[in-house]
């Protein structure tokens, strides 16, 4: 039977039988909305002078009384039953959450090297959270959806402990099967010591009204997790102490195998997502993203910003997103706007999501892009299958030096193709190459301007053309009024 308190407690977990619902596990009894859950590796057995004890260990005497008058035989009081197996005291052990008990309480705190596993497998909500050591796992075996793990500042006055977000060491979401943890509210919500360790997770993470997360270290997303910022909310880079030694320089970082920038987003697998809200809000982050694997998305009704970047990068720039793999995906009428350099791709994929509520198509990213390596390709996700005039349009200068672009064009003309388009300067070099998508039979004579550089070019060199027949050459937008508009074509057959 579950225990009727009339004030918060902070209830420590006492290990014992290991059972989440019996009350002799915990230091105030089976917990209770109001609670804040403390799982605390470094606590004593003498702190707790009453733990294991029963009524039956404060049974009868043994005297015998008679009965009667004296007139019959004594008879003694019925003997005491000592427990069987008396609970261990073992502030360690690991515990599954029972939701017949609660799905609601103040806040939960694992710490002072509690190196157990908290089992949650189900739906839960707190008005606080602290993870520093041990491990969490969302995981059950018969689930067959993400469960939940909602931080929200609506009940952090539940408990005394309540209305904070921290997350410093530790597993959250060790189990192999997926999880959320949705941070509600919070404008003081950290993940990190400060120094340049690493923090995994398994499970998505999303803010949301108005959390302001500030992060320090490397985040590991394992399990296809995530990280999505919704409107309002932002994801910052934690302040460095002026006492603290300097950040290496991406010099310096790109000498190890692998390199490991401190104040990074490390997507591994999985995805971040940042999602600007309603009209006038933005999805942001303030730590640069290093994308080596899953997604990069941005999608929303209003911008998203990058606003940090790698200092000190050898090549010269200072560059806000790093790609050796994986892909960045640009929602169609959205932006992503960085603050440096820009995008520097060297492995993955840039592509974009077609948006069947806009009537441009155009993509974009607010900044400059550097592509050396992988694939650019334009309208991978929600294509039609006719006639389609996309566009990935970057705002500043744009290299092309490396890497592969397939634009895909219409073989029967009529302008109608992919097209990848800057507002600065386009460089341009012969390891660049283009391999287009053809749609039909191509016909004689017919050219497609797949690169439009509205400041002009750098330099003369020529991406290769890839495929049989093909040829490419450059141009101006002379035909439609802006000579100052350089072109790269691309032309079948050759000449």
């Amino acid at each position: 039977m579950l225990e009727c308190r009339l004030t918060p407690a902070v209830n420590y977990w006492l290990g014992g039988t290991g059972d989440f619902a019996t009350a002799g596990n915990w230091s105030d009894g089976v917990p209770t909305t109001d609670d804040d859950l403390i799982f605390d590796g470094s606590l004593l057995q003498s702190q707790f002078p009453t733990f294991g004890l029963t009524t039956t260990d404060f049974g009868f005497t043994t005297t015998e009384i008679p009965i009667g008058g004296g007139g019959g035989p004594p008879i003694s009081p019925p003997p005491t039953s000592p427990p069987t197996s008396p609970p261990v005291f073992n502030p360690n052990l690991g515990v599954t959450f029972s939701n017949t008990v609660r799905t609601l309480f103040g806040s939960i705190h694992i710490r002072n090297g509690f190196n157990g596993r908290v089992t949650i497998p189900f739906d839960i909500t707190f008005g606080g959270f602290e993870l520093s050591t041990g491990s969490i796992d969302q995981t059950s075996s018969s689930q067959s959806a993400a469960y939940t793990i909602s931080v929200n500042a609506l009940h952090s006055t539940l408990g005394s402990m309540g209305g904070a977000f921290s997350w410093t060491g530790g597993i959250l979401n060790s189990g192999v099967n997926a999880g959320i943890v949705s941070i509600v509210g919070m404008t003081n919500a950290t993940i990190g010591d400060g120094t340049d360790s690493s923090y995994t997770t398994g499970s998505d993470i999303k803010l949301f009204s108005g959390t302001i997360l500030s992060a320090s270290g490397n985040i590991v997303l394992s399990n296809e997790a995530g990280l999505e910022v919704n409107e309002f909310c932002v994801f910052q880079g934690a302040q460095p102490d002026p006492n603290d030694p300097p950040q290496k320089s991406w010099a310096d970082l790109l000498k190890a195998a692998p390199p490991e920038p401190g104040q990074t987003i490390v997507l591994g697998i999985g995805h971040v997502l940042l999602k600007g809200g309603k009209a006038g809000s933005i999805g942001k982050t303030e730590l640069p993203i290093w994308v080596k694997g899953g997604e990069f998305r941005v999608e929303g009704v209003a911008d998203t910003v990058v606003t940090k970047s790698f200092q000190g990068h050898p090549e010269g720039g200072d560059w806000n997103v790093l790609m050796e793999g994986g892909k960045i995906v640009i929602e169609e009428g959205r932006k992503l706007k960085t603050s440096d350099a820009g995008v520097w791709m060297r492995d993955g994929l840039i592509t974009t999501t077609v948006n069947a509520s806009v009537t441009n198509h155009l993509a974009i990213i607010d900044g400059n892009l550097a592509v050396t390596g992988g694939l650019v390709q334009i309208a991978t996700e929600g294509r039609p299958s006719g006639a389609f005039v996309p566009t990935l349009h970057v705002e500043g200068d744009m290299d092309f030096l490396g890497g592969v672009y397939k634009p895909t064009v219409f073989a029967d003309g009529g302008n109608i193709h992919d097209r990848w388009t800057c507002g600065g300067k386009l460089s341009k070099d012969s390891n660049a190459k283009i391999d287009p998508i053809v749609v039909g039979t191509p016909t004689a004579g017919l050219a497609w301007d797949v690169i439009i550089a509205v400041g002009g070019f750098a330099g003369e060199a020529l991406p290769t053309l890839v495929g049989a027949g093909w040829g490419v050459f450059l141009g101006d937008g002379t035909s439609y009024g802006h000579p100052e508009h350089k072109i790269v074509f691309i032309r079948y057959p050759t000449s």
